[in-house]
């Protein structure tokens, strides 16, 4: 079974009681980019910032972190 880890900090969320949704476009995903809560809520007030969802960047960094696995 793999872990479930936040896909911004790395961190697990395994037995957090607070995650959500990536709301980046994300053109071809068939899964959810999870998010622990502070994550999410930062990815949001980035979203608000900008007035897009289109945040290439962030989306980026989130695959890196996916690929990478949880933080040791």
């Amino acid at each position: 079974m793999l872990e479930r880890f936040c896909a911004n900090c790395r961190r697990s969320i395994e037995f957090a009681r607070c995650t959500g949704d990536s709301s980046l476009y994300n053109p071809g995903q068939s899964r959810a980019i999870e998010l622990c809560e502070p994550c999410f809520l930062e990815e949001e007030a980035a979203i608000d910032e900008a007035g897009t969802n289109n945040l290439p960047e962030r989306l980026a960094r989130y695959r890196r972190n996916l690929s990478a696995g949880v933080a040791p």
